[in-house]
C-alpha cells in the first residue's frame, strides 16, 4: 500500500458516506475492523456491524460536505486530515476532523475519526494528538 493508495481510499470513504450503499461501505473495512467515531468511543467491530451503523446513522443529502487528505503514511499506520462541513437551517458549523487508520490491503482494519459535536467549531488539539495513544487496535 502506498501514500496514494491511501488518498484513494479517503476518496472512496468520502463516496461511500454520499452515497450510503452497503458494499461501497462494507468494501471500505477489513471484516474485523474496529471503527470509532471518537478516540475514547467504543469501537463498532466488524464489517457487517459498521455498514449497519452508518446506514442507521444517515446524514441527510446535501446537509454537509467533506474532503480529507493523506497526512501520514508508514506503511501499516495512516493518518489523514480533513474538514466536514455540515449545514444546518440556523447557518453552517464546521467540523475538522483527522483520522488514523490502520490498513489491510485495500481495507482499512481500524478506523478512528477525531471529530466534535455539530455544537462545537472545531477540535485542533485532537488532530495534533498521538494516534498511538488512543486504542485503535
Amino acid at each position: 500500500m502506498t501514500h496514494s493508495d491511501v488518498q484513494i481510499w479517503l476518496d472512496r470513504y468520502i463516496a461511500a458516506w454520499q452515497s450510503y450503499d452497503p458494499k461501497a461501505i462494507g468494501d471500505l473495512f477489513s471484516e474485523n475492523c474496529e471503527y470509532r467515531y471518537q478516540p475514547w468511543a467504543d469501537p463498532v467491530v466488524g464489517r457487517d456491524a459498521i455498514v449497519k451503523n452508518w446506514l442507521d446513522h444517515r446524514d441527510e443529502p446535501g446537509t454537509w460536505s467533506a474532503h480529507y487528505d493523506a497526512w501520514t503514511f508508514d506503511g501499516e499506520r495512516a493518518s489523514a486530515i480533513g474538514q466536514s462541513r455540515y449545514t444546518n437551517a440556523d447557518g453552517s458549523l464546521t467540523i475538522f476532523s483527522c483520522a488514523s487508520m490502520g490498513t489491510a490491503g485495500a481495507s482499512s482494519s481500524s478506523s478512528t475519526s477525531w471529530s466534535c459535536p455539530r455544537n462545537c467549531e472545531r477540535v485542533a488539539d485532537a488532530c495534533s494528538s498521538d494516534p498511538d495513544a488512543s486504542a485503535t487496535a
